[in-house]
């Protein structure tokens, strides 16, 4: 366990995520200043600081301690878009991300409905561009 290669781990995941580390120290209690001390390969994050740590850049302990990725979340990473969106969410009260989660169902529903619609629509308009008018 190399502490520099821990303190990278940190830092370029949170970076990628847009997180300051203003934003850790206000979700995790963790100071800037022993974030810092983490970051830069100076000391080792304590099990509790792991753990948060773990959680708000959406990774496991191991990934950071080894670098090994059995984590499904860390996939999304290589997305910008699902990245941000992560981020964002992670903001929200519980309450606002259950709403979120409730408009992202109903958008998916309306999509559903859409496409059946188009493909109820399709054999009559296929018909119709088939047509030849005189």
């Amino acid at each position: 366990m190399n502490n520099m290669e821990i303190g990278n781990r940190i830092k370029s995941l949170r970076k990628k995520l847009g997180i300051t580390q203003m934003d850790i120290m206000k979700q995790t209690g963790i100071s800037s200043g022993n974030l810092s001390s983490i970051e830069n390969g100076n000391v080792l994050p304590s099990a509790t600081a792991l753990v948060a740590l773990s959680e708000i850049l959406g990774c496991s302990v191991d990934y950071i301690l080894k670098g090994n990725s059995s984590n499904i979340e860390n996939s999304i990473f290589s997305n910008n878009k699902e990245t941000l969106l992560l981020n964002e969410f992670r903001k929200l009260t519980e309450k606002d991300q259950d709403e979120i989660l409730g408009l992202i169902s109903l958008k998916i529903n309306l999509n559903k409905v859409g496409d059946e619609n188009s493909e109820k629509l399709s054999p009559s308009a296929t018909a119709v561009s088939d047509t030849k008018f005189a």
